[in-house]
């Protein structure tokens, strides 16, 4: 049970529902529920190489793992144009890093390099009360 420590980051949510129903269990919506968060800031942002990276390689690993033959045809040939169209663009807006990032997402994904292999643009962490101009552990003087 529980998340996969293989997907690291990005569709180990989602690997976790689908064993969960493929179990026998339910999951249920909790319409009033809510979940707050900044979207890929411990990433880097949702175009960092980082988040390309990970996202795009965990969805591979996950279509190949639960997709019928027929279903994968499609998801490949989405891949293949999704692929084509953000090189040429990345490379035209002079992205190498996320093209690069991009195409060994593919690789690995493709050969099940799991696990946190991928480390570039990833920004620091920054435990709470250690920003700038304060010592670590120290509130800031006013």
């Amino acid at each position: 049970g529980g998340y996969r420590d293989e997907f690291f980051i990005y569709y180990e949510d989602s690997d976790l529902g689908i064993r969960v129903m493929k179990a026998g269990f339910d999951i249920w919506l909790l319409p009033d529920a809510g979940v707050y968060h900044h979207v890929s800031v411990s990433t880097g942002g949702v175009m960092s190489p980082f988040s390309i990276y990970y996202s795009l390689r965990n969805r591979i690993v996950l279509g190949n793992e639960i997709l019928a033959p027929g279903q994968k045809l499609a998801f490949y040939a989405f891949l293949a144009c999704m692929l084509g169209s953000k090189t040429l663009v990345y490379t035209l807006g002079r992205r190498s890093a996320v093209v690069s990032a991009m195409w060994k997402a593919v690789f690995d994904g493709f050969t099940r390099r799991m696990g946190a292999r991928f480390t570039a643009s990833r920004p620091p962490m920054i435990p709470p009360g250690t920003g700038p101009g304060q010592a670590s552990g120290q509130a800031a003087q006013g």
